[in-house]
């Protein structure tokens, strides 16, 4: 059979498949092995022609009809299997298009929409060939810097020509060349997808094969082309073992001095700069010196190619400063990297290229000099860079890293969350696992961390591991690996200090040693490693108090802090690490002459750091306690330390973390001086930075890990307020420092009504921003009622928005106390109904505080001291944890009992007897308030159990409250309006735990007494979280019996057991508030914590906090048996007339607790745990 008569055959099956496809849409028709082999086939036929030209002219000319048909039917079949998406989708497409373009003008409206693009490209051109030399036109446009998507455009083009070519000929491998060259400008300049390289790659390959053996000119341009590609994939990370290879193609060219010898040993260059980076052998990194500057020296070389070379010249002088730390190569770096700059043109794609290198230029140049106007430079030239590249992952990581820069300089948090912002887009795009992209990482983990703790938000943690462990899956370059390892350590670290989990701090220590022995010898990250594993040592010195770790650490710190070229930004943080060390060593076993070198270390740390630095003072505090260590200084230098403590205090542009540990610094020097007007001055700023520490809208968590370790703050400020003789700013300071988080929330639900008269936008935008605050359920799914996702991020943006509003409304006239702490004069409302005692536990004195009648008195309890508060509760909280642990043990139990019985007395005789003294007999009815370690002990079971009337019980009815805004909220909230209904939740049983037979005879009592037209019961499985939380928001009262849990170091994460999980003190939200009374019939539902006690976290607290304006509660683990017989007095007292009273549930309780007791009062573990809060 003839060509011609096997091409109409073809043509004929080939234009039925098509039929066949149009009516029934099945793609197999086109899509099978039969189609492909007849698609091959007849484009066998067609190529010949194309190829020469030939069948241009007769298609165009129409000379040959049954051409044509051909032609247009193999066209169909690839456009249609384009469509379809099979294997070959790219090579269909432009298979199509080529051939489409030999048939139908761009104006014909039968062209499919799609191909018009690629084929009004090449309509001015004849023939594969033409179109060839048209892909290269496009590229020189895009270089030239014209038009910015000629590159792309150019991609297309090329690889229509090699669809319809084949290699071994001379047209096939100049566009295979063609296409190479255009896809690899796509991958510099952050356009190309993963594909890409490797298909330009093999594109190459067959050039290079036919011109070596037709071509020797063509085929150096083929080789250094190929080099370059496989140098490419290996920095993208695709390919790593093809970097020796393509050194190897290069270095016949560089040695024999071949006309394309620039371009070569620019790209020699960057792949012995690629291989010292993965074997940190210096002898290749000098060689891309020499090479990048022959390339950028050479004569008859295109403007445009130099800029390239130069710019080349300048990364590989700031990786050799890097690995060496001589400033010379980094000065030479900029200078060479502007002169590249200078010579492109404005609008090229690849100046972006060039202003990122120079961005990261001047980051490093900044770190090395301290001049601030590099900083600026860089993130200028980083935003134009981004401009141009938007989706490039290094104009975005050197932005984000020199945005980062600048925060730490001047702790702006726009710039740091803009920084985490461009290393998360990197990170996100199709190139992101490159080894580029990899080196970023570490960058990435650094700044969450950095922002966790400045804003306490765990979320920044767990995404900081995840980005290390990401690096270290990708890459085995041993300076990246060991960034990452650093990396790992400091965020690992952190979440140990947090979360307390000894699992991080051994992580943390193992990869900070890993770390060090990954790093290159002399890299220039040596030293931050030798500073993170100094510091690691530091923290398990601390922890476990061995010397040989504190002895380990000086030596690596010493050795960071010697080196000849640690950064000037770096050194004074590395001299405060040295003085923290070697004042540790002092207090253990140094003496004297460590803290001399500490003192001395440090004020080298703060004479070389600017004022407004934020990191400035920090390094002060540390500094001022080297001067008061041992608490003996001399004049001169209290004097100093007094000084520095107070501007330490004072700066506004120091995280406020910094500030309050200076403000309680100087507050104990000068309590301790006597100096109470500058100590109660200084510890009443501490209290007012504890809001910054956590921020309204962080999660509850979040918010007590900012607030751990400021335990006593608040009631040390109202003992110096009380030594002043002003027990009214006393009053004002223990609330104010106290349920922080608590009085945010209740701050923020404030009526805003006034704002809004007088400025209705800010109020409104107030209001916004509190409800996307309330719809964010940070400890659930992050999702709005419409289902829209939220992030950390978003909720960090509201956070800072809420601060700046309020702030802002502060601001304004009249406005200057809006949503502030409440006043004394408004406190003393909390009297109204009887005496409320607020006990302070301080170190520098001991009173109670009793709100009545709206005045206040203070008794002072010199019986009591801060010390010995502490030691007994840690004795209760023991010998709690004992029953616990023995299931209840009867040794145990005794020891409880006898310990609760001594507790008991204690404190009748240290706090409760002398309030009842002075404010004058039995009141009748009061409430507690205690503040620090008393806030875990049963100060309402206070008294000589022994019949003798000396006890609470047997004289007031008690209630207790966390603070006193929690109690005049109860009091002026509106009662509950949901028709008197009670909701009982009752768990006999639940996996895992023991049964509870007492349930059942709550559930039968309560049953009794309540009509069934008040009840609504959820018993088992019907007692979900969704359910028991939804009736809650719509009943009075509710009673819960089922089991409880407390988590002592993090109180948030306790709650009571249902059907389906944990209703926890993080679910309580303003959603559920403004009820009557509930019932917690179950262990440890008002057990605080023992990190954050003044905080109050507990389940009744949260819902008292949340508006329940009464909550029976239980400090530990109730007898099952014991627990149902209270709970049938207490109803028995408070259901009158088929109604809830719930203002009689205090002294309902008082005679359940007494009638408990009076059975057995050697058992004060059996009726204490029982507790009143509320109004």
């Amino acid at each position: 059979m003839t060509d011609a008569a096997e091409r109409d055959r073809l043509t004929a099956a080939i234009t039925a498949r098509l039929g066949e496809h149009r009516s029934t849409g099945d793609p197999a028709v086109i899509g099978g092995a039969d189609a492909e082999g007849e698609a091959a086939a007849l484009l066998g036929i067609l190529q010949p022609l194309v190829v020469a030209g030939g069948i241009t002219r007769l298609v165009r000319l129409r000379a040959d009809k049954d051409l044509v048909r051909a032609v247009t039917a193999l066209a169909d079949l690839h456009w249609h299997r384009h469509l379809a998406g099979f294997r070959h989708q790219e090579r269909d497409l432009h298979l199509a298009a080529a051939l489409y373009v030999l048939v139908l003008p761009p104006f014909r409206p039968d062209l499919p929409d799609g191909l018009r693009p690629l084929v009004t490209a090449v309509m001015a051109h004849t023939g594969p060939g033409g179109w060839a030399r048209a892909a290269w036109r496009y590229q020189k446009i895009a270089i030239g810097g014209y038009d910015g998507s000629a590159l792309t455009t150019a991609a297309g083009v090329a690889r229509m020509a090699v669809v319809i070519t084949r290699p071994d000929s001379d047209t096939g491998a100049f566009a295979r060349s063609v296409l190479g060259l255009a896809l690899s400008m796509r991958a510099q300049t952050g356009v190309a997808t993963p594909g890409d390289l490797a298909e330009a790659e093999a594109a190459v390959t067959e050039s290079f094969a036919y011109f070596e053996q037709h071509s020797p000119t063509q085929a150096i341009g083929a080789r250094v082309l190929l080099a370059h590609l496989r140098l490419l994939r290996c920095e993208q990370g695709y390919d790593p073992a093809k970097l020796d290879t393509a050194i190897e193609l290069l270095r016949p060219l560089t040695a024999a001095g071949e006309p394309l010898y620039p371009m070569a040993w620019s790209v020699l260059g960057r792949s012995l700069a690629l291989r010292h980076r993965l074997t940190g052998a210096d002898a290749d990194l000098d060689e891309a010196v020499e090479c990048a500057a022959r390339a950028a020296s050479a004569r008859d070389v295109h403007p445009i190619d130099r800029t390239t070379y130069l710019s080349n010249l300048g990364v590989h002088l700031v990786e050799r400063y890097e690995g060496r730390q001589d400033v010379a190569d980094l000065q030479r770096a900029v200078d060479v990297i502007r002169q590249g700059l200078a010579g492109i043109p404005a609008a090229s794609p690849f100046r972006g290229m060039f202003l990122t290198n120079l961005t990261n230029a001047l980051r490093l140049r900044f770190l090395e000099l301290g001049d601030p106007g590099d900083l600026d430079e860089a993130v200028r030239a980083g935003l134009a860079a981004e401009r141009l590249l938007p989706d490039t992952v290094k104009a975005l990581a050197n932005l984000a890293d020199a945005l980062y820069g600048r925060f730490a300089v001047r702790g702006d948090l726009a710039d740091l969350h803009a920084a985490i912002d461009r290393h998360r887009r990197a990170n996100e795009l199709p190139m992101a696992d490159g080894l580029d992209a990899a080196s970023r990482l570490p960058n990435l983990a650094l700044m969450l961390l950095v922002r966790f703790y400045r804003l306490g938000t765990t979320a920044d943690l767990e995404e900081g591991i995840d980005v290390c462990k990401q690096a270290l899956a990708i890459v085995r370059e041993p300076r990246i690996r060991a960034s990452a390892l650093g990396a790992l350590a400091e965020v690992l670290n952190a979440r140990f200090d947090a979360l307390a989990d000894p699992a991080d701090q051994e992580r943390a220590f193992a990869a900070s040693e890993q770390a060090l022995r990954e790093c290159p010898p002399a890299h220039f990250l040596l030293q931050a490693l030798q500073l993170n594993r100094g510091a690691r040592l530091i923290g398990r010195y601390e922890s476990t108090g061995d010397v040989a770790d504190l002895e380990a650490a000086i030596p690596l710190i010493e050795a960071a802090v010697h080196a000849p070229h640690l950064g000037t930004m770096a050194r004074p943080e590395a001299l405060g690490q040295l003085g923290h060390a070697l004042l540790l060593r002092a207090d253990g076993h140094g003496g004297i002459a460590d803290r001399n070198r500490a003192v001395a270390v440090l004020r080298r740390a703060v004479d070389t750091t600017a004022e407004a630095d934020p990191a400035w003072a920090g390094v002060a505090s540390r500094l001022a306690r080297a001067l008061l260590w041992p608490d003996q200084p001399t004049g001169n230098e209290q004097q100093e330390a007094i000084e520095l403590l107070r501007r330490a205090a004072a700066c506004e542009t120091a995280p406020a973390e910094s500030r309050l540990i200076a403000s309680r610094r100087l507050g104990r020097q000068s309590a301790l001086a006597g100096r109470w007007e500058e100590a109660a001055t200084a510890y009443a700023r501490g209290v007012e930075l504890l809001p910054r520490l956590a921020l309204h809208g962080m999660t509850r968590i979040d918010g007590e890990l900012a607030l751990d370790g400021n335990l006593g703050l608040a009631m040390d400020a109202a003992a110096c307020a009380l030594n002043l003789g002003d027990p009214r700013r006393a009053l004002e300071l223990v609330e104010h420092g106290r349920a922080v988080i608590w009085r945010q929330m209740l701050s923020a639900r404030s009526d805003l009504s006034t704002l809004r008269a007088a400025h209705p936008d800010i109020a409104d935008e107030l209001e916004l921003t509190r409800r996307h605050l309330d719809e964010v359920r940070p400890d659930a799914d992050l999702t709005t009622p419409a289902g829209v996702p939220f992030n950390a991020d978003q909720r960090i943006a509201l956070m800072l928005r809420w601060a700046e509003l309020v702030a802002r409304v502060r601001s304004l006239p009249g406005f200057g106390s809006f949503m502030a702490p409440p006043t004394a004069a408004e406190l003393l409302a909390a009297g109204r109904d009887g005496p409320v005692a607020v006990v302070n536990v301080s170190h520098w004195r001991c009173d109670a505080l009793v709100v009545a009648a709206g005045t206040l008195t203070v008794v002072r309890l010199p019986g009591l001291t801060h010390d010995e508060s502490i030691e007994r509760a840690n004795a209760y909280l023991a010998a709690l944890k004992a029953v616990e642990d023995t299931d209840g043990e009867p040794s145990a139990q005794a020891e409880l009992d006898a310990l609760l019985l001594d507790q008991l007395v204690w404190l009748w005789d240290v706090i409760a007897e002398p309030v009842l003294t002075a404010i004058g007999g039995d009141p009748g009815r009061m409430w507690w308030c205690p503040t620090g370690a008393l806030t875990l002990l049963p100060l309402h079971g206070a008294g000589h159990h022994d019949g003798s009337g000396r006890a609470l019980i047997d004289r007031v009815v008690c209630s207790t409250v966390p603070t006193l805004q929690a109690l005049i909220r109860a009091r002026s909230s509106s009662p509950g309006s949901r028709s008197g209904r009670l909701m009982f939740v009752g768990m006999p049983r639940t996996e895992g735990l023991p049964d509870l037979r007492g349930a059942a005879r709550e559930q039968k009592w309560i049953s009794g007494v309540v009509p069934p037209e008040l009840l609504t019961t959820r018993v088992g499985p019907a007692a979900t979280r969704t359910g028991v939380l939804a009736d809650l928001a719509e009943h009075d009262h509710a009673h819960f019996s089922c089991h409880g849990i407390q988590v002592l170091g993090r109180p948030s994460l306790g709650g009571l057991m249902l059907a389906d999980g944990m209703i926890a003190v993080t679910d309580i939200t303003a959603d559920h508030a403004h009820g009557e009374l509930v019932v917690m019939s179950a262990c440890m539902t008002a057990t605080g914590g023992i990190t954050v006690p003044d905080e109050a976290v507990s389940l009744a607290a949260a819902l008292h906090h949340a508006g329940w304006r009464q909550v029976v509660a239980t400090l530990w683990t109730v007898w099952d048996a014991v627990a149902a017989r209270v709970t049938e007095r207490l109803y028995s007292a408070i259901v009158v007339d088929g109604e809830l009273v719930a203002d009689r549930s205090a002294g309902a309780l008082r005679e359940a607790m007494l009638m408990v007791r009076d059975e057995a009062p050697d058992r004060p573990s059996r009726w204490v745990p029982f507790i009143h809060i509320g109004r």
